[in-house]
């Protein structure tokens, strides 16, 4: 699953830079497919979606449940 970016303006969110999270997420489906694992990218997410600039508040939360929910189906229920 991709990391979601931090949110600029709040203070937990000064503790990450949004440039090393987007070299994770630019590795991170490489490093899937070399392990033979399915990798969900992280959906865009709306300007407000963290309670800190880190951790996803609940409607962040919604959005990554549908976007792990359709990734893995996506991964086990492939059309043949």
């Amino acid at each position: 699953m991709g990391i979601s970016p931090v949110e600029a303006g709040l203070e937990d969110g000064k503790k990450i830079s949004g440039a090393v999270i987007d070299s994770f997420n630019a590795i991170l489906p490489e490093l899937a497919k070399e392990a033979g694992a399915a990798f969900i990218p992280m959906p865009v997410m709306p300007e407000h979606h963290t309670l800190d600039g880190i951790h996803l508040d609940a409607a962040g939360y919604a959005i990554w449940d549908k976007a792990v929910l359709g990734g893995v189906e996506s991964a086990v229920c492939k059309s043949s």
